[in-house]
């Protein structure tokens, strides 16, 4: 399992985008899926509008392990397959990893709009039906939960593109020594 996307490639987009929570005050989605044949990246997206003060704060990290500490969110994702990894405050890392947050951001509107997206790697590609959980006490959030299909994001994975093997400086196939148009 590999902590991170493979950089050897460019991901394919999905299409996929699941809106977990639409409330007068807070907007929570599963969305921005990237896939690649052995897994997928994915942003937790969060808005919350209401009093600054009462805005959970966030510390971010990039490529690193999650630690219980880093988001006041809870976001469990499950599997057909029987797989499923939990992460959040004060919940130890689960064991043998398999989903890495990879990159976080936030921020605060002035007219007091939070914002986090939240990016996630997951590897190796489950399989069946995904599941995505979503709480946060603090918020006022119990549990949310949307789901999509392992074998359609799986199939999006196939339409990645990697380096060509031989090509002259400009991207163009070299075959038998000369270049293809």
């Amino acid at each position: 399992m590999s902590e991170r996307p493979p950089y050897e490639s460019l991901p394919a987009p999905s299409d996929v985008s699941l809106l977990l929570v639409r409330r007068p005050d807070l907007l929570v989605a599963i969305n921005q899926f990237c896939v690649w044949p052995k897994g997928f990246k994915f942003t937790l997206a969060v808005r919350l509008r209401g009093d600054s003060d009462a805005m959970p704060s966030i510390n971010f990290s990039q490529f690193e392990t999650l630690h219980e500490s880093d988001i006041p969110f809870i976001l469990r994702v499950s599997a057909d397959d029987g797989d499923s990894w939990l992460v959040g405050p004060s919940l130890p890392q689960a064991d043998g990893g398999g989903l890495y947050m990879t990159l976080g951001s936030g921020s605060l509107s002035p007219a007091n709009v939070g914002r986090w997206d939240i990016e996630w790697w997951l590897n190796p590609m489950p399989e069946g039906k995904i599941i995505f959980e979503v709480s946060c006490p603090a918020l006022g959030l119990e549990e949310a939960s949307s789901s999509t299909d392992a074998a359609a994001l799986a199939s999006t994975g196939t339409g990645t593109v990697g380096f060509l093997e031989s090509a002259d400086q400009h991207g163009r196939l070299v075959t038998s020594g000369r270049r293809s148009p």
